[in-house]
């Protein structure tokens, strides 16, 4: 596995890890939720039951009240008084009724926040191992990247050796390529001496008359002695290579020199 591959499971490790620790923050937030809104409903459903308790005593104590208050016509009240106790049974058995269903939807409601509560453990304990998991891998991770990196580093070494073997083959050349063209980079100690191929050629003077009509034309000479020189575009003078250390003498360097004279700026003979 490379180092992009590891770091590319680093990375979908940590937003898993991620994912998980928003899903059970989301979850616990919900829960909490859930219980807050049942206790809510617990104590409402309390007090209900509270005031239709205190209601119904209030009932009992009136009705007994009356009762006594009508006791000498009791034959005459039965009936209604019959009806009215089969009125409170039936009031007291659906409350009854209300009093079981509350007590069943408390067991459920136990039951439910022991569920929740035991999920929120199993996904905490999930987490948890996540976590130790994503840990290790990181650990490993950090040993994988060291040992690239040491195995890198060789690979540097030689790199660089090889660019310095380049330069020194580099400066080899422009050694040969000085020697080849007739001049030496100057020098702290030469500085002051003019460099050969900054000296302008001189044509020699024909010997004699004789030899100039034997030749035919004089300018058949001149090419034949220039052939091997460049001329100066500047002082039109001949050398054997345009120097830097010439066009000084012009107040140009070479780059001015070339774009000044394009083309026909030849640097030494022969080039193109």
């Amino acid at each position: 596995m490379t180092v992009k591959d590891k770091h590319d499971a680093f990375v979908e490790t940590r937003d898993q890890f991620a994912r998980a620790q928003d899903g059970f923050d989301q979850y616990a937030d919900g829960f909490w939720s859930d219980v807050q809104e049942k206790r809510r409903l617990a104590e409402a459903f309390g007090d209900e039951a509270a005031e239709l308790r205190s209601a119904f005593e209030q009932v009992v104590t009136a009705f007994d009240e009356y009762a006594a208050a009508f006791e000498g016509d009791v034959a005459a009240r039965r009936d209604a008084v019959d009806a009215l106790h089969g009125e409170m049974a039936a009031t007291r058995d659906s409350f009854a009724a209300a009093l079981a269903e509350f007590d069943a939807y408390a067991g459920r409601f136990d039951q439910a926040v022991d569920a929740k509560r035991q999920g929120a453990a199993a996904f905490r304990e999930e987490a948890t191992a996540t976590r130790d998991e994503f840990e290790g891998f990181a650990e490993a991770f950090d040993d994988g990247v060291d040992e690239r990196r040491q195995a890198v580093e060789p690979v540097l070494d030689a790199v660089e050796a090889l660019r310095a073997e380049y330069e020194r083959a580099g400066e080899s050349l422009s050694e040969a390529v000085v020697e080849f063209y007739g001049y030496e980079t100057s020098t702290a100690e030469d500085t002051d001496a003019p460099s050969p191929a900054a000296e302008p050629f001189v044509e020699a003077e024909p010997e004699s008359d004789d030899a100039t009509a034997d030749d035919g034309d004089d300018g058949d000479d001149g090419d034949d002695v220039h052939e091997d020189m460049v001329a100066c575009q500047v002082c039109g003078e001949y050398y054997q290579a345009i120097t830097e250390s010439h066009l000084q003498t012009h107040d140009m360097s070479m780059q001015e020199y070339k774009d000044e004279h394009g083309p026909e700026a030849t640097i030494y003979p022969g080039e193109e």
